[in-house]
């Protein structure tokens, strides 16, 4: 499979993306109650390996740093590297996003998905609805200039991306004539 949402967008997808694997954040450990007298929390699981099903039995170290304005971090230690880390990914054993090999779902963004992405924060920025089409209100408290430049980019973005898309689709027709 390529990556990127069209035939030939983006990079090959030659590692998982972190967002395809089952994670665990260090945060989460927090909010269950382990605070700093805890020196490691054992994760147990069942993983699906390609020769079938496992429990997996890890016992995970845990590292406290101290926050510039009082109070502690928790940070995992991660089993293979031994790098401290806040999020651990079960993909297989859990490890770190750099020892199990894993790419940001962004790294197989193209153009067009780069674009898209820039649109859907302005939209939220503008806090516009998927109907508004460059067209919506301007929010209460926003400044009308920081509006005007806002919509003014929404709009070159929509312009980029409908280039894009065109230059794509001449791609398509170039590779693939008279289809």
């Amino acid at each position: 499979m390529k990556g990127g949402t069209r035939y030939g967008a983006g990079r090959k997808a030659t590692h998982v993306r972190t967002c395809d694997v089952s994670r665990i954040h260090v945060r989460d450990l927090r909010a269950k109650g382990i605070g700093p007298d805890s020196t490691a929390a054992t994760l147990d699981y069942r993983y699906r390996f390609a020769d079938g099903e496992r429990d997996v039995h890890q016992r995970i170290a845990l590292e406290w740093t101290p926050c510039h304005f009082g109070g502690l971090r928790a940070w995992f230690r991660c089993p293979r590297c031994q790098r401290r880390c806040a999020i651990l990914y079960a993909h297989g054993w859990p490890a770190c996003r750099t020892c199990a090999r894993l790419a940001y779902p962004s790294t197989r963004c193209d153009a067009i998905d780069r674009s898209w992405r820039r649109t859907w924060a302005l939209e939220r920025r503008l806090d516009w609805q998927q109907d508004h089409y460059g067209h919506g209100p301007k929010p209460k408290g926003m400044h009308a200039t920081t509006f005007a430049r806002l919509r003014a980019a929404w709009w070159r973005e929509s312009e980029l991306r409908d280039a894009l898309l065109c230059a794509f689709v001449a791609s398509m027709e170039a590779r693939f004539p008279g289809v």
